[in-house]
């Protein structure tokens, strides 16, 4: 089988490091036909173009392997390869989750192969193992911790007593954030993932507009201490379920789990990915969820499964949006806001905050609270409820 990568940065490099030492019989019958590049790069002279087109004529390749990132170029390489029949593996989220519906059923009416297990939860076989779990079992809901960069942050914190800007920081020197993060610390990278995964769990196509998104950019010391005094862990959560009328819902946003929870217990840049099924109950995948030889370890395992053709092709079937059922929230303002008001629940003093303990309510109504004119002074998590943990 002969391939071609698009992009050579941090995952593409260890793809090529991984298929040219083809330590395997497996690795072996997978072979790099061209390398698309966009500058001059010393050892890969023989494989670069800067064409596309070269790729997209040559009948040898029967595989493109997506590792650019972003949305264009990307996205018009990918349906220009499926429309000429080349197989597609990618680990761009941000494409899957924005282009989803469009790109499989380009996959679908040309015959070739669509993979991505390296879109979510980077090394953990995630999506093999949903797709595995759903040919025998109903699945009624997956999540769990999606982004290691804000599991970072939030175990720094939280752990070591670090304000949440240095920890910030922290990850960034270590290479674990980008120098703009926004995508990690606003839940956005989180939701894409909990996208793909509810798409491929459900069978649906879900939009990003649907999605209910918020993220830990203003955590503060005081929410860290008031949660460290109730005993209490916070983490950025992404969880998508069906419910028995076949109304879906998908949200992403911080989440109280008590010290002695298994998410309480993820630590660093981990993800823990979970499903529910009817027969098999919770299942769970805990690993490193980014890095160039985890997602690129990711991507070849989709390689195989396309060099044995054993790849599967994912389908969309019709749904409905359903809102997510009723939790209680931990909402801090530090300011008098009157749309806090109609929140029943508990109130406290915390220095110059307000806390409230809302008794269970719609996530939609405390996620506008983000999109108000005081969004920079709120920060809120939902309470984990029993059956989450």
């Amino acid at each position: 089988m002969e391939i071609a990568l698009l992009g050579f940065g941090t995952v593409g490099r260890s793809v090529y490091e991984m298929l040219t030492a083809a330590r395997t019989p497996e690795l072996e019958q997978i072979r790099i036909k061209k390398i698309l590049v966009r500058r001059d790069i010393p050892g890969i002279e023989r494989f670069a173009v800067r064409d596309f087109s070269y790729i997209l004529l040559d009948p040898s390749i029967d595989t493109v392997v997506e590792v650019m990132g972003g949305y264009s170029p990307a996205y018009d390489y990918v349906k220009k390869a499926l429309l000429c029949g080349k197989n597609v593996v990618t680990a761009n989220k941000a494409m899957l989750a924005r282009f989803y519906g469009e790109i499989t059923e380009l996959s679908e009416k040309s015959g070739a192969a669509l993979l991505f297990e390296a879109s979510c939860a980077g090394g953990i076989p995630w999506i093999k193992n949903l797709r595995k779990a759903k040919q025998t079992d109903r699945i009624t809901r997956v999540g769990g911790i999606l982004n290691g960069t804000a599991n970072y942050i939030l175990d720094l914190a939280q752990s070591e007593g670090l304000e949440p800007e240095a920890a910030l920081m922290r990850a960034q020197m270590k290479g674990f954030a980008e120098a703009d993060p926004s995508d990690d610390i606003d839940g956005i990278d989180t939701a894409r993932k909990i996208a793909i995964s509810a798409n491929l769990a459900f069978d649906i196509c879900i939009s990003e507009a649907s999605l209910l998104t918020a993220g830990i950019r203003n955590l503060s010391p005081v929410d860290i201490g008031f949660f460290k005094s109730r005993g209490l862990v916070c983490r950025l959560i992404a969880v998508a379920g069906k419910e028995p009328g076949g109304g879906v819902y998908a949200v992403t946003e911080p989440m109280l789990f008590k010290r002695s929870s298994p998410m309480a217990s993820v630590p660093l840049n981990y993800n823990y990915a979970f499903l529910d099924g009817v027969s098999s109950g919770r299942l769970g995948f805990f690993g490193q969820g980014a890095g160039g030889p985890a997602t690129a370890n990711a991507i070849v395992q989709d390689l195989i499964e396309i060099a044995e053709g054993s790849a599967f092709k994912p389908v969309i079937k019709p749904f409905k949006i359903a809102p997510p059922p009723k939790k209680r929230y931990y909402i801090r303002a530090k300011r008098d806001i009157p749309a806090l008001w109609d929140l029943p629940g508990e109130r406290i003093k915390a220095e110059e905050n307000e806390i409230i303990l809302t008794t269970p309510v719609n996530a939609a109504d405390v996620h506008a609270l983000k999109d108000s004119a005081a969004s920079a002074d709120i920060f809120f998590a939902s309470f984990a409820e029993d059956d989450f943990v």
